[in-house]
């Protein structure tokens, strides 16, 4: 099993960990294996090891699926105007989104990663809010297939599979929100959305902290580690195809339940008509923080759970506002783990 580090691909979080050089040292001192980079469009290669980046998040979209129906109606009255929208998704129709994609997984492919991570999942802004979906797993998983076997067909696109060469070699790893679509609380629908990939390499990226978003009701560690368990139960014959696990903790099931049970459940005593698109979304987005935590995981029991998963991949996915704050998590957890810092290949401080 490798052990990585989650970063994103964003240059103040960069300047954390220095140099390509530095970050070799840091991987080395904090017994890790190399990075799943979470891709921004920028330039990979020269901002990471080449050699390190073993995993890419790939870029997603959390509320997606009226552009990808190409309901404009909604879409207008969502974004409050075509131009928004069609600003905020880089084009107009459902082929540009999958030219986009694509492009994502031609450039997994150039930096030569083993794995890629791709979000089934949807919520609109307000959605996170108040838990009142437009659409449900079944629907989002249905139309995740149609998306994911677009992206690797190449019917009508010859010269482009054979300038490539040989079929994408990474794993295709879809992870789990606690949103419609993929939250594995319906195994059914978790086989429905496997089977229904045609992409050979496929697999699941588990997210803990997801999972248990998606269960409103834990209040203990306890409470936890049974949930996941019962979802493993649920499972079991697809444990060997999850073949990442993303590691972190959130337990908000009660400030998710009193929140959506107040009178106002989404923009406190702001008027939503005074906001634009972006308004919303910025504060949607610091709102759905507050629900997915992203905590280092000190939760006991998480042994067993990954002996029952095997997985490949083991991603360490903790929050951080600092610097110093990021590699103290970065310590809690290796000491979850009974792993000591390698100070013999400390960083040097950075040159101003």
């Amino acid at each position: 099993m490798k052990r990585l580090l989650s970063f994103p691909d964003v240059r103040d979080r960069i300047d954390w960990i220095g140099t390509p050089e530095q970050q070799r040292r840091m991987l080395r001192r904090f017994h890790l294996d190399g990075f799943e980079v979470i891709w921004c469009d920028r330039k990979v290669e020269e901002r990471f090891p080449s050699d390190a980046v073993t995993g890419l998040h790939l870029p997603f979209y959390a509320d997606w699926m009226n552009y990808w129906l190409e309901d404009y109606a909604r879409l207008d009255d969502e974004f409050g105007d075509r131009a928004t929208w069609t600003n905020f998704y880089q084009g107009e129709s459902k082929e540009a989104y999958i030219e986009y994609l694509r492009k994502a997984l031609e450039y997994a492919h150039i930096l030569d990663v083993e794995y890629v991570v791709f979000h089934v999942s949807q919520v609109a802004v307000d959605e996170a809010y108040d838990y009142r979906f437009q659409f449900d797993d079944a629907t989002v998983i249905e139309e995740s297939v149609k998306l994911v076997n677009a992206l690797f067909d190449t019917n009508g696109r010859a010269e482009e599979k054979a300038a490539r060469g040989n079929p994408y070699k990474f794993k295709f790893l879809m992870e789990n929100l606690w949103w419609p679509g993929l939250n594995f609380r319906d195994a059914s629908l978790t086989k429905t959305l496997f089977n229904g990939i045609e992409y050979e390499q496929k697999g699941f990226a588990l997210d803990l902290g997801h999972l248990l978003n998606a269960d409103t009701s834990i209040r203990t560690p306890a409470d936890a580690v049974a949930w996941i368990h019962r979802v493993l139960d649920e499972h079991e014959e697809l444990l060997p195809h999850i073949r990442a696990v993303h590691l972190h903790q959130s337990m908000t099931g009660a400030f998710v339940e009193q929140f959506c049970a107040s009178e106002t459940r989404t923009y406190g005593k702001v008027n939503r008509s005074s906001l634009d698109y972006y308004d919303r979304f910025r504060l949607s987005y610091e709102h759905v923080a507050k629900i997915d935590e992203h905590a280092v995981w000190v939760i006991p029991g998480l042994q067993p759970i990954l002996d029952r998963i095997k997985p490949d991949y083991l991603v360490y996915e903790f929050h951080a506002e600092t610097k110093e704050e990021y590699f103290l998590n970065l310590e809690r957890q290796n000491s979850y783990f009974g792993l000591s810092t390698d100070n013999s290949n400390k960083m040097p401080p950075r040159e101003s």
